[in-house]
C-alpha cells in the first residue's frame, strides 16, 4: 500500500512526468495520423488532376473559392488543429487510443482512395 502512495508522490514531484506519460506513444500515433491525412490529400489532388470533383463540403468549397491552394490549406489546416488538440490531450490514455483508431482508419481509407485513384488511372 505504502509502495502505490509512494509512486503517485513521486508522480506528483516530477509535474513533467504526467504529462510525458503518453508522450512518446502520441507521437507516433501522431505521425500515422498524419499520413494518413497525407495519403488523402494525394490521393484528392489525384482525384482533381482526372477531372472529378473534391469529396466533401469544406474541400469543395475550398476547391471552388481558392483552388488547389485552398484544397491544400484546408486539408493541412485541418490535420494541424486535430493534431494539435490530440497532442494537448496526450496525459489521457482514451486519447491515445482514440488517435491510433483514427490514424488506423485515416490509413484505411487513404488506401481505398489511392487504389481507387489508380483505378481510374488504369481506366483513362
Amino acid at each position: 500500500m505504502s509502495e502505490a502512495s509512494g509512486g503517485s508522490r513521486e508522480l506528483q514531484a516530477r509535474p513533467g512526468a504526467a504529462r510525458s506519460r503518453f508522450g512518446q506513444a502520441m507521437a507516433v500515433a501522431l505521425g500515422f495520423y498524419g499520413c494518413g491525412h497525407l495519403m488523402d490529400l494525394v490521393a484528392a489532388m489525384g482525384r482533381l488532376g482526372l477531372g472529378f470533383e473534391p469529396e466533401g463540403l469544406l474541400p469543395g468549397w475550398a476547391w471552388q473559392q481558392a483552388g488547389m491552394l485552398g484544397l491544400v490549406a484546408v486539408k493541412v489546416l485541418g490535420a494541424a488543429m486535430t493534431g494539435w488538440v490530440f497532442w494537448r490531450l496526450r496525459v489521457h490514455l482514451l486519447s491515445l487510443v482514440l488517435v491510433c483508431a483514427l490514424a488506423v482508419l485515416l490509413l484505411y481509407t487513404g488506401s481505398l482512395n489511392l487504389l481507387a485513384l489508380l483505378e481510374a488511372l488504369g481506366g483513362a
